[in-house]
């Protein structure tokens, strides 16, 4: 095969900063959590947590393995390179468009084999994964594991082209494409799950993978970039990418074992106890996605850039206040969550066939993996760091520590406190590692001013605990939760009261100068690069 491309010349000159990307990207995913949350409410609604619906889980874990293994290497190995080749334009790396051109060729061909083979060893493994799930769920779930067998090459391709519309600094779409998936399972849900079931939610993931790389090459194309489908050839860009992604794709490969080994682990509980772990997930993902889904791209070819041009000491006034922002933001907000972890899932499931003992036990995973929210957005910050230094050991080390710890912490909790042990060994796992790395990126660049962050620290010892009373307190005085609505108000009333209470505590304990530091760095989203 041959390959035509046409670029346009493109200058990064004016680059955007992220402050700019999160002023037009956040209103797009908040948007995509929105339909996400739908995504998740109303299949709970209409089939609640049965085997069926843990043979789906079940089965979805593998294409999820497969593209997370294609989708790292693309956005923290190909984004680095594709923003070199768009910057220095040499001609070791070729315009963008003859990059783009060969990593998509690359890129399709070698996810369609990590793909097959995904798909065949989990049709050899799935009765050893399937626990105690009866025959029909173990059939079902081989069914499903070959219907969604397409989605990793598809999802690898939105990958690349996304990578490269990130390097032009085209941020919107590529986020905005993510909406394809929840609304079509929500579209599938609510006219075929009569006559479907189940398999309503296999059919929206096809649809979606399908329409979503068709809008990205018509956005690539308009960006005067041509690509066409050709033969892998081994080029310098590509020896670049791959020693850049090789360590990546095996810490992707590491990682991605966590959530197929915790469903594992869950499925020796009752029928639906995945469903329960995997919509305690979704919960806990909403405000992760703000951070991290929308923002590794933007982060990586951005800080990539200021470090290649004015060294690492460039993004690390930027991290110091990231940290304190999670320290200061997140954490309360992590409490209050846990509070009201009961009113919050019941308020979301609770209606249908999605009865009272699943939103327990969701609530339950929903109390546990909150507690590891800000370690988890800390890591996502830190591993780019490394990214952007060229650094890629690291994460590949603390990869095999996560899963090593995470599966040794699930056989030792899941038998004193069942489901919620094995969330609770995700938050443990994520805890330490966030710590490990922060000594480890200190390490590497001799002065992170940590020091700094003692005040901030300080501060949260003194107010976390009144918070927790605040909101617990305010949570009494309100009805008691049986039905969607009442545990709807409660939920709102109980966050609101412990938003005011946590600001007004905050202004009377912490310096004025500090506050209004934060206020500002929060009307910049955290991101000002």
């Amino acid at each position: 095969m041959t390959t035509e491309v046409a670029v346009g010349r493109h200058t990064s000159s004016g680059s955007t900063g992220l402050g700019a990307v999160m002023k037009t990207i956040v209103p797009i995913t908040i948007a995509v959590q929105v339909l996400a949350f739908f995504a998740s409410v109303i299949p709970a609604d209409v089939l609640g947590a049965t085997g069926n619906t843990d043979a789906y889980y079940l089965a979805f874990s593998v294409p999820l393995v497969a593209t997370a293994i294609g989708l790292s290497a693309i956005q923290l190995g190909a984004i680095p390179a594709l923003s070199d080749a768009d910057i220095l334009g040499d001609a070791s790396s070729g315009s963008l468009g003859q990059a783009v051109t060969e990593l998509v060729s690359v890129a399709v061909w070698t996810s369609l084999l990590i793909a097959a083979a995904a798909t065949g060893l989990a049709l050899l493994l799935l009765p050893e994964l399937g626990g105690s799930v009866s025959g029909h769920t173990e059939g079902l779930a081989r069914q499903m594991v070959l219907e969604l067998a397409p989605l990793p090459p598809l999802a690898v391709l939105c990958g690349t082209l996304s990578a490269a519309l990130n390097v032009r600094h085209r941020y919107a779409l590529p986020v905005a494409v993510l909406m394809l998936d929840p609304l079509a399972r929500i579209v599938c849900i609510t006219l075929a799950a009569g006559l479907l079931g189940v398999q309503a939610l296999v059919l929206g993931n096809v649809i979606a993978a399908c329409l979503a790389p068709i809008v990205l090459l018509w956005a690539v194309r308009r960006n005067g970039i041509h690509v066409r489908l050709a033969f892998p050839r081994w080029t310098p860009l590509l020896k670049r990418v791959v020693s850049l992604a090789g360590p990546l794709v095996l810490a992707s490969t590491v990682l991605v074992a966590n959530p197929v080994i915790d469903r594992a682990m869950v499925t020796t509980f009752r029928a639906g106890s995945v469903t329960q772990l995997e919509l305690g997930l979704g919960i806990y993902r909403i405000p992760m996605v703000l951070f991290v889904s929308a923002l590794i791209a933007p982060m990586t070819a951005r800080w990539r850039q200021l470090v290649r041009d004015e060294g690492f000491a460039a993004i690390e006034p930027v991290m110091i206040r990231i940290l304190r922002g999670l320290a200061i933001g997140v954490i309360p907000l992590a409490v209050a969550i846990i509070v009201l972890r009961r009113e919050i899932v019941m308020g979301i499931l609770q209606g249908g066939a999605y009865g009272a003992t699943d939103v327990s036990g969701t609530a339950t995973v929903l109390g546990c993996l909150i507690l590891g929210l800000p370690a988890q957005m800390a890591i996502a910050m830190l591993t780019v760091a490394f990214i952007a230094s060229e650094n890629v050991i690291v994460p590949v080390i603390f990869a095999v520590v996560n899963v090593i710890l995470n599966a040794s912490l699930d056989v030792l909790l899941r038998g004193p406190l069942g489901i919620g042990g094995i969330a609770l060994s995700t938050a443990i796992t994520l805890t330490v590692l966030m710590m490990a790395e922060i000594v480890a990126l200190h390490r590497r660049v001799g002065s992170l001013h940590l020091k700094s962050l003692v005040p901030s620290i300080l501060w949260l010892a003194a107010l976390l605990p009144l918070l927790y009373g605040a909101v617990d307190a305010i949570r009494r005085v309100m009805p008691y939760a049986t039905d969607r609505p009442t545990a709807l108000l409660v939920a709102v009333v109980g966050l609101l009261g412990g938003t005011l209470f946590y600001a007004g505590a905050l202004a009377l304990i912490a310096p004025r100068a500090v506050v209004r530091s934060s206020l500002r760095y929060a009307r910049t989203a955290l991101f000002r690069a």
